[in-house]
């Protein structure tokens, strides 16, 4: 798994183009897959990397039960764990801070550039993990990013490939059809009412783009800390399969016609991305090159 961000972060050479004009709708802009404009090969895509506010399953995860523990033992009451009292309040506490300040807190150890309201409001797509703390994060934060002249915000999709890495049952997720009524006016087309998450046990391995992974046909090798007794209720999701995914959610975005994407993820995309530790409700700038890729 490729953990470092891209080594070549040059801009191209040639002078830097003049922003083209908004993205325009052809009919309701809530649904992102309207065909907006497309942007020329030489403007870059800009992520704005959004991590969750803290989980219910993040503040179990201390003392005895802190990752590594040979006391460690999963809960299976934690699966798709929700925002913590706690992560309801940095929500909160983001929303009103794009509210009433043009500057957004970095993370702990900030992304560089870090970013601005003012940038924020360029945002022309937002895809959310399906995992319940992000979307009650983007929740919160949502109203904060409508436009000054009271439209609409940007149109949002829930995307399965932007889920965490499967640690523990904290990570895995809920069916579809279980969470989109809560949220109808985002895209749920991409999330089924099969696990959309790692399952080493379930054939998802088809052709519609929902799928997380293919189907492991290998034993399962556990590759979490174990060696002290440490006790998991699911299979964690190896390596080599979130890397593939993290490929799939890469080409997916660069393929994308927005130029200002703001993705609410979590720990271990932003990590395999920058190589940086990000705090819940961290907020920081990322910046590809369409023509690049962060694998080496």
């Amino acid at each position: 798994m490729s953990t470092s961000p891209s080594t070549d972060t040059t801009a191209p050479e040639s002078p830097t183009p003049t922003d083209p004009a908004p993205l325009t709708f052809r009919t309701n802009p809530r649904h992102p897959h309207n065909e907006p404009q497309q942007y020329p090969q030489q403007y870059p895509l800009i992520l704005y990397g959004l991590r969750h506010g803290t989980s219910v399953a993040n503040e179990w995860m201390t003392g005895p039960n802190a990752w590594g523990a040979s006391t460690f033992r999963d809960d299976v009451t934690l699966r798709d764990a929700p925002l913590s009292d706690a992560g309801r309040a940095q929500a909160r506490q983001l929303a009103n801070t794009l509210e009433l300040s043009n500057a957004v807190p970095p993370p702990t150890s900030s992304l560089s550039p870090s970013c601005s309201r003012a940038e924020l409001e360029n945002v022309q797509l937002v895809v959310v993990s399906p995992l319940r703390r992000c979307l009650e994060t983007y929740d919160a934060v949502s109203p904060r990013l409508r436009r000054n002249d009271g439209s609409p915000g940007p149109p949002v999709i829930v995307q399965p490939w932007a889920a965490e890495r499967v640690f523990t049952v904290a990570d895995q997720g809920t069916p579809g059809t279980a969470l989109r009524n809560r949220y109808p006016d985002w895209d749920w087309s991409l999330v089924t009412d099969q696990p959309w998450w790692y399952d080493h046990h379930h054939d998802n391995n088809s052709n519609n783009n929902n799928n997380n992974h293919q189907l492991d046909a290998t034993p399962y090798v556990e590759w979490r800390p174990s060696q002290q007794g440490q006790w998991y209720a699911v299979p964690g999701e190896p390596e080599n399969v979130f890397a593939a995914r993290m490929r799939r959610l890469e080409q997916w975005l660069r393929a994308r016609p927005e130029r200002h994407i703001l993705i609410v993820t979590h720990w271990a995309v932003l990590r395999h991305w920058t190589g940086q530790e990000i705090d819940n409700c961290g907020i920081g700038k990322i910046e590809w090159r369409r023509d690049e890729s962060t694998d080496p």
